[in-house]
């Protein structure tokens, strides 16, 4: 499942396995599809989710009793920075160190990517 038409050509260019499904839809409507699963896997991918723990939930929802979920997240440090530079420089133009001033701050980025406007979400994990 995946938004991008584009990606899912890539996907299935690469691996055109019959056991395979592709489906062009946004991951927050993943219930619409009334199924079960073995197994979930979702790569860098999240962070584009305002509702993540809905999501989330509803994956869960759709595993089987013994199915595995599986996932990474984009980490913050690539998405928190809000504007300046990104680098300390020395007086030669050095890079000493990346800013990480914003790191703790929860909420919407905006950024240029491949494409202008990506919107990320940052939130913070916390263990109860």
């Amino acid at each position: 499942m995946d938004i991008s038409e584009r990606m899912l050509e890539v996907a299935r260019n690469e691996n055109s396995d019959l056991n395979i499904i592709y489906i062009n839809m946004p991951m927050e409507k993943i219930a619409e599809l009334n199924e079960q699963f073995d197994i979930v896997v979702s790569s860098l991918a999240f962070h584009y989710v305002e509702d993540f723990e809905g999501v989330v939930s509803n994956i869960y929802n759709m595993l089987d009793t013994e199915g595995i979920f599986i996932f990474s997240q984009e980490n913050p440090l690539c998405t928190c920075h809000s504007g300046g530079n990104r680098w300390t420089r020395d007086e030669q133009g050095n890079k000493i160190y990346f800013s990480l001033a914003d790191y703790g701050i929860e909420g919407e980025r905006e950024s240029v990517w491949f494409v202008d406007n990506v919107k990320n979400t940052i939130e913070l994990s916390r263990q109860s």
